[in-house]
Formats: structure tokens, C-alpha cells, sequence
């Protein structure tokens, strides 16, 4: 999975998990069921990646979600969501120098 589709694909998951969507508070069984689709997807993307990595085809590690988000906190306000959130805090994640050493 692309790296774009894939962030919107965990952030989407990220807003309904946190009760940040439009729908608010979800209950146990939403949450259960968000957590079970999180798990596949995850297991799912790795065994992916692990097949394809020699190709060249997939590039990077998998999409850490809560980088992303503590990247883009600094710049955007805090009940501000949508693409922007994934914009802002993957340019601002990539544009950090890197640790010496």
C-alpha cells in the first residue's frame, strides 16, 4: 500500500479510535472492532512489504501514525482535522535533520 493512501487509511481509523470524528465516542464494540481491522491491516501491510522488498517496489517503513500527527500539532490547532493534519506533519517529519552519529 502506498504510503499517502495508507495514512489516510490509519488516520481515518485514528479519528473514530480517539472520538475525534463528526460520529464522537464510539463504543466497546466499535473500538473492538476498529482495533481488530487496525491489527489485520497491520499484519496484512508487513507481509506485504516483506514480499516486495527486494523488488525495489516499496519504499520506506510503515506509516507511524502518531509521528505524523505530533509533527503537524506544533503548526495546526489542536481540533483541526482532515488532510492538512497528514500534510503538514509529513513535511515537517522529513524536513527534521537527521540524529548525528
Amino acid at each position: 500500500m502506498c504510503a499517502p493512501v495508507a495514512e489516510w487509511i490509519y488516520y481515518a481509523d485514528w479519528l473514530l479510535a480517539t472520538g475525534h470524528s463528526p460520529r464522537g465516542p464510539l463504543g466497546w464494540r466499535e473500538r473492538m472492532g476498529i482495533w481488530l481491522k487496525r491489527r489485520a491491516m497491520t499484519i496484512s501491510a508487513t507481509r506485504i512489504r516483506n514480499r516486495l522488498a527486494g523488488s525495489g517496489l516499496v519504499h520506506g517503513a510503515a506509516v507511524d501514525l502518531a509521528d505524523i500527527i505530533d509533527h503537524a500539532q506544533p503548526h495546526l490547532a489542536p481540533d483541526h482535522h482532515g488532510e492538512a493534519i497528514l500534510t503538514v506533519g509529513s513535511a515537517c517529519g522529513k524536513s527534521r535533520p537527521a540524529p548525528a552519529g
